[in-house]
């Protein structure tokens, strides 16, 4: 009997850890997206497509590495998510600003080592044509700044300040 009561004790202790370390919580992701020619075809990919989970890659935390040309970015464990409707913000020819409100279910991030704000100018993310995600390029600016050739880093917070800038917090883990 009382390793009965052991067992489920230890299986009740391990639940809880795990529903404490994966919780949600809501962040607003910027997203940049090429457009085709074809108008009807934009909007029938806005509307039924969604959004990709490598868009949300940066939200969560991500490993990063210095290589030849700038940063090589990896998931650091599973995550999901549910979205919000998008909204177009801004456009630059035909790569187009947008945001969501998306619920993340991820672990939560590490305690932070060190944070920096970086401002990015949309029009220069704009003109790689989508290649480059704006918490990616965040994260990328970042570490540069701070000198970082390798880590863990992610998304505290973004937020559209006027026309063309974006401004991130971004935290970096050991």
């Amino acid at each position: 009997m009382l390793r009965h009561r052991i067992a489920v004790l230890a299986l009740a202790l391990l639940a809880s850890s795990l529903v404490a370390e994966a919780g949600s919580r809501p962040v607003t992701c910027y997203f940049l997206a090429e457009e085709g020619d074809s108008a009807e075809g934009n909007a029938l990919a806005r509307r039924f497509m969604g959004l990709e989970p490598a868009l949300l890659a940066g939200y969560a935390p991500v490993r990063f590495e210095r290589v030849k040309g700038g940063y090589a970015f990896s998931a650091e464990g599973q995550f999901g998510f549910s979205a919000g409707e998008s909204r177009e913000l801004e456009r630059y020819g035909r790569v187009v600003l947008s945001s969501a409100q998306v619920e993340l279910r991820a672990p939560a991030p590490p305690r932070a080592w060190k944070s920096r704000k970086v401002s990015l100018r949309v029009v220069e993310l704009a003109a790689r044509r989508g290649a480059v995600q704006p918490a990616q390029a965040a994260i990328e600016a970042a570490a540069r700044e701070l000198g970082l050739e390798r880590g863990r880093a992610w998304i505290i917070s973004m937020e559209l300040l006027g026309t063309g800038l974006l401004r991130a917090t971004v935290g970096f883990a050991r």
